[in-house]
């Protein structure tokens, strides 16, 4: 047991030592936990399940492991259906469940209110003001991380994953380097060349697909943080944004 765990992933492996102490059945156990969710929601959410599925395994492929975020993403993934519906008080104790497996699964909160229209001139307007935004942050970050002594600022990049180029150059040994400006921008061509052709068709998908304009409004979110928080925030780029990110495999299908 590690003590940063959070309460419900320790639960779940008090239970499960009650009934076996052999970890490879743990795991096992955890990804029928993890997939047979995953797979209700695939299955309810598209009309073709078989490529949400390998989209899926492909998005989450580096998250393997991860057993934490996984069961918490999984939890966020069903509370989708509370969205749809605007079932408020479901979606939130979904969220408190999945909080008690991964803290970071309270950033879903945003996607309750993002079930609504917005303007393509307003999306425009969050996406250039993250790009304007982006070095802002850089700097912010980098400011608090100088000030503070090498031992804070060494034990706050281990524990959270707070990169900047101040944190980077203390501990470039130790943790993933910061992604060069190419990389984020064929990150950020690869998100709109996925998210744009849906967009400017949302109105005659959603004929069909009712929920297409949320899914697209949940998506943009990821692609916001890819551009604000990549070179400083990196664990909102690796695990934040997976939250968002994840709803590429109902979209990838369309095409």
């Amino acid at each position: 047991r590690t003590i940063s765990w959070e309460p419900g992933y320790v639960l779940f492996n008090d239970l499960f030592y009650l009934v076996s102490q052999n970890y490879s059945l743990f795991l096992f156990a955890s990804a029928i936990l993890i997939y047979s969710i995953f797979l209700r929601s695939i299955y309810q959410y598209t009309k073709y399940p078989l490529i949400a599925v390998l989209c899926f395994n492909s998005v989450v492929l580096g998250y393997m492991g991860m057993n934490r975020q996984l069961i918490a993403v999984a939890i966020c993934l069903f509370a989708f259906r509370y969205i749809v519906s605007r079932e408020s008080y479901k979606f939130f104790f979904c969220i408190i469940i999945a909080a008690l497996f991964h803290y970071s699964s309270i950033l879903f909160i945003l996607a309750y209110f993002l079930n609504r229209h917005i303007s393509g001139s307003f999306l425009v307007v969050l996406f250039f003001s993250a790009i304007a935004l982006h070095p802002v942050v850089i700097y912010i970050t980098d400011f608090i991380l100088s000030t503070l002594p090498p031992q804070i600022k060494y034990s706050i990049s281990m524990k959270i994953g707070f990169l900047s180029y101040v944190g980077k150059k203390m501990i470039e040994e130790t943790l993933t380097p910061v992604h060069p400006t190419p990389i984020i921008f064929l990150g950020i061509v690869k998100r709109l060349i996925i998210f744009l052709p849906l967009f400017f068709n949302r109105y005659k998908l959603k004929q069909k697909f009712p929920n297409i304009e949320l899914m697209l409004n949940i998506y943009f979110v990821s692609i916001l943080f890819y551009i604000l928080f990549n070179n400083n925030f990196q664990i909102l780029v690796s695990k934040g944004a997976l939250y968002f990110g994840l709803f590429e495999m109902f979209l990838l299908p369309f095409y």
